[in-house]
């Protein structure tokens, strides 16, 4: 007679792929939707090139320019802005992707966080664009 203990059944993981692909879209999503609205709406031609120009980088710039300003570091230049945008861009991806992989229910919360966090970054940027 075996007295084993039934394993609680356990949801299969979320593949690295899916993970990947649900984080990097929650984090562009938004700036893509700016950039396609700027594009039809925007009487400057000036904001409707540097919105597309500025898209690789989008998702960082905000939140790195936020933090450059929170921290009182002065005497940066726009190529530090722009390196340090897509690694802050692409570190954020990672992270979300590894707790939708780990936690499932966690993974899912931060995921819409980081959707409303992301929106409001691309409403900024096109503000700071406009001025």
């Amino acid at each position: 007679m075996s007295t084993a203990i039934a394993e609680p059944r356990q949801r299969p993981p979320v593949s690295k792929t899916l993970a990947t692909l649900l984080a990097t879209a929650v984090v562009y999503a938004p700036f893509v939707v700016m950039a396609v609205d700027a594009t039809l709406s925007e009487s400057s031609s000036l904001v409707r090139s540097m919105v597309w120009r500025l898209l690789p980088f989008a998702p960082g710039l905000v939140h790195t320019h936020l933090m450059f300003q929170l921290t009182g570091i002065d005497g940066r230049s726009e190529m530090v802005d722009m390196t340090v945008a897509p690694v802050s861009t692409v570190c954020t991806i990672a992270v979300l992707a590894w707790v939708v992989r780990q936690h499932r229910l966690l993974g899912y919360a931060c995921l819409v966080a980081a959707l409303a966090s992301f929106s409001i970054s691309a409403w900024v940027l096109l503000e700071m664009l406009r001025t």
